[in-house]
Order: structure tokens, then C-alpha cells, then sequence
């Protein structure tokens, strides 16, 4: 397999992970697995019977935090690249084996 071809598919997986795990909430920091790359700033704000608004509201949205982004893309490509690389190794025969 062409090398381009398994770094972009290792990419593309890690990517996808990172985007299904964007859906976990983590413990009180926000969402993805395993840095919070996802906030609710709704959920981060005072009680509507406290003092104040929520200055953190933008429409309701969501807040990234690309660069943990990125690194969870990273996270998830370097296990994709070991469980190939440890596959790789599981798959050849050994030097000793009687039809190499």
C-alpha cells in the first residue's frame, strides 16, 4: 500500500473518531475523548436565579477548541499507525517458519 494513500487513510479514521467522540461529555470540561475539544457555554454558565448573564452565550452554540482538535486527530492517527504497524508484524512469517 502506496504510503500517501495509508497516511490519508489514517487521517480520514482519525478524524471520524474524533468527530463520533466529539459526542461524549467528559467530566465537566465538555466534549470528545480524550481532550474537550467541544464546549457548551450554556452548560458552564450561573444559574438563571443568580446575579448576571451568561457572557459565554453565543446563540447557543457550541465553542471549539481547534487546536485539541487537532491533537485528538493526532491521538487517534498514531494508535491507527501502531495497530498497522503491529498487524504488519503479526502477518509476515517469521524467518524461521518452514515455507519462507
Amino acid at each position: 500500500m502506496n504510503r500517501t494513500i495509508r497516511i490519508m487513510a489514517l487521517f480520514v479514521m482519525g478524524f471520524v473518531i474524533t468527530l463520533a467522540t466529539g459526542e461524549l461529555h467528559t467530566t465537566g470540561w465538555g466534549y470528545g475523548v480524550p481532550l474537550p475539544w467541544k464546549t457548551d457555554p450554556a452548560a458552564d454558565c450561573p444559574s438563571p436565579f443568580s446575579s448576571g448573564p451568561c457572557p459565554l452565550i453565543v446563540n447557543g452554540s457550541f465553542v471549539y477548541n481547534w487546536f485539541f482538535f487537532v491533537l485528538d486527530v493526532l491521538f487517534y492517527m498514531a494508535i491507527g499507525y501502531g495497530l498497522l504497524l503491529a498487524f504488519r508484524k503479526f502477518k509476515q512469517p517469521s524467518p524461521s517458519s518452514p515455507g519462507a
